[in-house]
């Protein structure tokens, strides 16, 4: 029990690194977009 517990959240803090990844490269990529638009 104590294991699939840690597994958990071990695996929603991995998620949320990744979606936080994700969203960094976005604003990235719109910055970069924006700046040669301008």
């Amino acid at each position: 029990m104590i294991n699939a517990i840690w597994s958990g959240v071990i695996f929603m803090s991995g998620l949320v690194v990744f979606l936080a990844l994700a969203v960094l490269c976005v604003l990235v990529v719109k910055g970069i977009i924006i700046a040669i638009k301008a």
